[in-house]
């Protein structure tokens, strides 16, 4: 009984390689396709746009909110203000959050 991959019969060992191969040249398109789009965030769901920043409003918008917008924010800090927290998409867009101790949005920078 052979167990080890070198003592299959010599077709085992072919179909395994192209098989390797296959998967590896499917990994490598995907990978080279998203890397050679301009813009890579604009048209997943939680980049930061101008449309979505238009909708937060300072003493409305709560932190659950923002993070089904944006998704989980990169960092969290907690500072003399409150909490603060950072996001950041693809395209390098980036947005600073303030919330007071109820989850209220306190403050807001945005940069694009």
């Amino acid at each position: 009984m052979r167990h080890a991959w070198y003592n299959r019969e010599p077709e085992d060992q072919v179909r395994t390689v192209k098989k390797l191969l296959a998967a590896a040249a499917i990994a490598l398109m995907t990978i080279i396709s998203g890397c050679s789009t301009p813009s890579l965030g604009l048209g997943y769901r939680q980049a930061i746009t101008k449309e979505k920043v238009a909708r937060i409003k300072i003493g409305e918008t709560t932190r659950d909110k923002l993070n089904e917008m944006f998704g989980e924010p990169e960092m969290k800090v907690l500072t003399s203000d409150g909490v603060t927290y950072f996001y950041k998409d693809l395209n390098l867009n980036s947005l600073w959050a303030v919330f007071d101790d109820e989850w209220i949005l306190r403050d807001y920078e945005w940069s694009k």
